[in-house]
């Protein structure tokens, strides 16, 4: 038998191809058909193995949107594309899990490979990975560069539209992570082109978070009418999580727009929901967002701390949680026990202090350590013990490594008052304390997510 002439195009090959390549796309062999002129017997003849002219795989190929380099390549090249294809998606599960050399090391890899193959389609998939690595170690020009090499790349490879979008949102995250809105709201404007256009397919998801983006770019430069638009956008073609904060983020601009009873409604619902999926990140957005309604007029919103004091706190202290949300569920425990202090419910503050203390043994934050400590301070002082608010004072000064900050200068002035130390810059000591203070007790948070790619 003669051998097998590795570089022979085998039609079973293209038919294969071609038949994988439209199914991913959703396209029917009815609209081929419709576009192409050929009859739905000639293409599923040539997909079961048939050998096509080249004129017949270049209008195929025109209408599936596919380069017929692609459909004519070996066998072999395929696999291998297959195989990069692969391994970038195990990079951005190494990212995911905060694997960082392990996702350097095989990214580095990769490149060389696409690089070595001249396998150009390859290189926004692999540019915009670089930029992911960068975004993750803080090299925000680094990152920046590779998004903008996604966005110029000169390939007419399908999925280029698909990491143009996402370059698009990663760099609007990057500028609003820079303080620059206007810069961020530009770029996901430009992402909504990319698919407003009907000329490219993009996933879902892809769109969701370009909505997202417009939402929480808008919200911060109050053009809350445009923010509540892409709110309904998202509404058309989400479930579960990205509608519900879509919800949470229509109940922040309804409590903008001095409309509390349908904000608490929707930010509520949105609780629930977050509640009941155990998504603690979002659940304390929710939280602080209803904490924020109640603070405006604690006569008339009285009702909403009883259902967080004696509901769900109760149920966030029982919970097991992973080491990334104990931080957030600790400031918001922080936040609550400030409060309780200020209402004199001594009793609960303790309780939920000495949680804190509990996550704090194994979650050793140094700031997080200073305000847990003031805050038992805080609740002897109420409470008139002396003794023991010195002494908690004197550990919170002991965790606070920076000479200069605000906070040491606020617990110094804390621990002279309380000692009646004299001195002639007592006044204006002070002065300065009730100032910072009442910057100090600011809830440190904001009620707008973050945007997301």
């Amino acid at each position: 038998m003669p051998r097998q002439d590795a570089n022979r195009i085998i039609p079973s090959d293209i038919g294969a191809r071609l038949r994988k390549i439209r199914k991913e796309r959703g396209i029917t062999l009815q609209a081929v058909a419709e576009e192409t002129g050929f009859s739905i017997g000639k293409l599923s003849n040539i997909e079961r193995g048939q050998m096509p002219t080249i004129q017949d795989i270049e209008t195929i190929s025109s209408c599936i949107n596919i380069k017929i380099e692609q459909l004519l390549l070996k066998q072999s090249n395929v696999e291998v594309i297959e195989r990069i294809k692969a391994d970038l998606t195990l990079v951005s599960i190494y990212l995911s899990l905060n694997l960082l050399s392990t996702s350097e090391s095989l990214l580095s890899k990769i490149h060389n490979q696409v690089e070595s193959l001249d396998l150009n389609e390859l290189l926004p998939a692999v540019y915009f990975s670089w930029g992911e690595y960068y975004l993750r170690i803080n090299d925000y020009l680094k990152a920046s560069t590779y998004f903008k090499k996604v966005i110029n790349s000169k390939t007419n490879h399908v999925e280029i539209h698909k990491y143009r979008l996402k370059s698009l949102n990663a760099l609007s995250t990057l500028e609003y992570i820079e303080g620059d809105v206007y810069s961020a709201l530009r770029y996901v404007e430009s992402a909504e082109r990319v698919f407003q256009s009907g000329d490219v397919l993009i996933e879902d998801q892809d769109k969701i978070n370009t909505y997202f983006n417009c939402i929480v770019f808008n919200m911060h430069i109050d053009r809350l009418d445009h923010a509540l638009k892409y709110c309904h956008a998202i509404e058309q073609f989400s479930e579960g999580k990205m509608y519900q904060l879509s919800q949470y983020i229509q109940g922040i601009i309804y409590y903008l727009k001095r409309k509390p009873t349908e904000a608490i409604r929707n930010i509520t619902k949105s609780m629930n929901y977050f509640r009941n999926e155990n998504d603690i990140e979002n659940l304390i957005l929710s939280l602080n967002a209803l904490y924020v309604i109640y603070k405006s007029d604690p006569m008339q919103f009285q009702d909403l701390i009883f259902v967080i004091e004696n509901h769900v706190l109760e149920e966030l202290i029982k919970k097991e949680l992973k080491k990334d949300e104990q931080e957030k569920v600790i400031i918001f425990f922080h936040m609550m026990i400030s409060m309780s202090i200020r209402d004199m419910k001594i009793e609960f503050a303790e309780r939920l202090l000495h949680h804190c203390d509990g996550l704090l043994i194994s979650y050793d934050v140094p700031k997080l350590k200073f305000r847990n400590y003031h805050l038992w301070a805080q609740l002897y002082r109420s409470i008139k013990q002396l003794d023991k608010e010195l002494t908690y004072l004197e550990l919170a000064l002991s965790t606070m490594e920076d000479d200069s900050s605000v906070e040491k200068a606020m617990v110094m002035a804390e621990y002279g008052f309380a000692t009646n130390e004299q001195g002639p810059y007592r006044d204006a000591v002070e002065i300065f304390y009730k100032s910072v203070k009442a910057h100090y007790d600011l809830p440190h948070h904001t009620l707008i997510p973050a945007p997301r790619f």
